[in-house]
């Protein structure tokens, strides 16, 4: 089951994350060989913010604390961003989950980080457009694929956060 949320972060929040991965012109983008899979014969830029229990990027963004709020996140699993140049048609990659063993759980988050006609689809056919600031829930064990886009924009950019949502509630004192 998808749950789409739009104006996800606060317009500040989207603004800074937008700003400095997107327009700042310092971020650091690397090529990767594969977007669905390693060597699909595919490329992307991306940039891995956090996995194996530790961030890998200087770029903490605040120890991703506003997604832990917003989420209910118990452990982030891995959070990178992908960028993906415009082609003159819109390219579907493969479908995949994001990660093999992810235990039962886990959730995956893509938050779009610009307006393009690009889109996210899933095995059960729904497509997802990618709209600024909106964000895509889903279980992470849903195959899901994303495209390029072909429209003015000259790249399509999202943030795919994998984790592990707290589940304790909030217990009422007895009265």
């Amino acid at each position: 089951m998808l749950e789409i949320k739009d104006n996800f972060l606060e317009e500040k929040d989207f603004v800074d994350l937008h700003y400095i991965t997107l327009l700042w012109g310092k971020f650091p983008w690397y090529l990767n060989h594969g977007v669905s899979y390693k060597d699909d014969g595919m490329v992307q830029f991306t940039h891995l913010l956090y996995k194996d229990n530790k961030f890998q990027s200087s770029f903490t963004l605040g120890g991703l604390d506003i997604f832990k709020e917003k989420l209910n996140i118990k452990k982030i699993v891995r959070a990178k961003f992908n960028l993906l140049y415009r082609t003159e048609k819109i390219v579907e990659h493969l479908m995949h989950v994001d990660l093999e063993d992810a235990p039962k759980e886990t959730k995956t988050a893509i938050l779009y980080l610009n307006n393009n006609n690009g889109y996210t689809r899933f095995e059960n056919g729904e497509k997802v457009t990618s709209v600024a600031n909106r964000l895509v829930l889903f279980d992470a064990d849903i195959s899901h694929g994303g495209t390029t886009n072909n429209c003015d924009q000259p790249y399509r950019a999202v943030f795919n956060l994998n984790y592990i949502p707290n589940f304790n509630k909030i217990r009422t004192p007895k009265s």
